[in-house]
C-alpha cells in the first residue's frame, strides 16, 4: 500500500512537473483535509468553490463563508463546479470516479488527485500543494512539516518498548464496520504501538462480525467520529454520546474494553490529514495511560491551531 502510495505521488510530480500550474490559476477544492492545508500554506485567495463538507468548518476557516459551494465533495455538482471557470480541481484519488475528468475535460479544467488522509502521505502531497500554489507556500510548508516530523519523533519516543502491546479495534464511525489495513485508523492503531487484529483483513474498512470481534476480546477500542462542529462543548457532547451509544450496545459487553471503560471516541479530523499528529497522541494516551507524553494531545492540537491556523476553532477531539 506505502509503495502504490508512493508512486502515485510520484507519477503525480511528474505529471505536474510537465505541465506547472501557476500561482495565479483558479482552484476548486473537494476535500477537507487538502482544503486545510491549502489555507495553512496561504493559498486560499486562489481558492473559488468548495465541496458542502467546508461549510461545516467555517469556525476553522472563515473565508470559506464567501466562496460557493459545488455540493457533496463524493458526487459534486459539475455544471457549478465549470460555471467557477477554475483552471484545478483537486480531488481525491478515488473519489468522485473517472466522470470527474470526462465531464470537465471539454471546459479545460484540470483534476489534481490528492489522498492526504494517509499519513504516509502528507509529506509528498504538500510538496505538490506547494508547487501548485506558488510564493511563499513552499517555505510554509518546510516549516509545516518540520513542526509534523518533531512531534511524530517525540511522540513515538515515549511508546512503552517493554509493555506487551494491548489488543485494539478501531471502529469506523459507518455503521458496524471495523478500521483495517489502507484507512488512517487503522494506521494511527498500529504506529500508536497496539497490536490489532484487523491486521489480517484485506479491506480499509471491513462490516464486523461480532463472533470474530469477540475472540479478539480487545483491551481497548476506539469509535471514529465524523463531528459536525467546531464548537468545542458540542463536540465534546457529540463524541461523548458517541461513546456511550458504544458501550451501551448489548453485543458489546463481553468486551475487555467496555468492562474496563476503556472506550474513547476520537474526531475523524485527527486520523489523518494535517492534523494526524494530534490523532496519535490521542491514540497513545488511549493506549498506555501511564506514558505522560508531552505535550499532550489537546496541547499539541492547540499548538497546531496557533503556529498554522491563526489559532481558529478546531473543535474538541477526544472523549472521555
Amino acid at each position: 500500500m506505502k509503495l502504490l502510495s508512493a508512486l502515485f505521488c510520484f507519477l503525480l510530480v511528474l505529471a505536474l512537473g510537465a505541465r506547472p500550474i501557476l500561482a495565479e490559476h483558479r482552484i476548486v477544492v473537494l476535500p477537507q483535509d487538502v482544503l486545510e492545508v491549502v489555507r495553512l500554506l496561504g493559498g486560499m485567495p486562489q481558492v473559488v468553490g468548495v465541496s458542502h463538507h467546508a461549510v461545516d468548518r467555517r469556525a476553522l476557516m472563515p473565508e470559506v463563508a464567501a466562496l460557493p459551494s459545488v455540493g457533496s465533495g463524493f458526487s459534486p455538482n459539475f455544471e457549478s463546479i465549470a460555471a467557477l471557470s477554475p483552471d484545478v480541481v483537486i480531488a481525491w484519488r478515488e473519489y468522485p470516479g473517472m466522470e470527474l475528468e470526462q465531464r470537465l475535460k471539454p471546459f479545460g479544467i484540470r483534476v489534481v488527485r490528492l489522498d492526504m488522509h494517509l499519513p504516509e502521505n502528507l509529506e509528498q502531497c504538500v510538496h505538490v500543494l506547494a508547487d501548485l500554489l506558488g510564493g511563499h507556500a513552499h517555505n510554509k510548508g518546510e516549516v509545516f512539516l518540520r513542526w509534523v516530523r518533531q512531534a511524530e519523533r517525540n511522540l513515538k519516543g515515549c511508546i512503552p518498548v517493554n509493555d506487551k502491546p494491548p489488543t485494539v479495534l478501531g471502529r469506523h464511525f459507518v455503521a458496524e464496520r471495523v478500521a483495517g489495513p489502507g484507512s488512517a485508523l487503522f494506521d494511527l492503531t498500529v504506529g500508536a504501538g497496539g497490536n490489532n487484529p484487523a491486521k489480517v483483513l484485506h479491506a480499509a474498512s471491513s462490516i464486523i462480525n461480532m463472533e470474530w470481534v469477540a475472540e479478539q476480546n480487545p483491551a481497548v477500542i476506539i469509535q471514529s467520529v465524523s463531528l459536525c462542529t467546531l464548537d468545542t462543548d458540542k463536540g465534546q457532547e457529540q463524541l461523548a454520546q458517541a461513546r456511550n451509544r458504544l458501550m451501551g450496545q448489548t453485543d458489546w459487553q463481553g468486551m475487555a474494553a467496555v468492562h474496563t471503560g476503556r472506550v474513547y471516541a476520537l474526531a475523524s479530523d485527527i486520523l489523518g490529514g494535517p492534523r494526524w499528529v494530534v490523532g496519535l497522541a490521542a491514540m497513545i494516551e488511549a493506549l498506555y495511560p501511564d506514558a505522560q507524553c508531552t505535550p499532550s494531545a489537546v496541547q499539541l492540537h492547540d499548538e497546531y491551531l496557533r503556529l498554522f491556523q491563526a489559532g481558529k476553532a478546531g473543535g474538541a477531539i477526544v472523549a472521555p
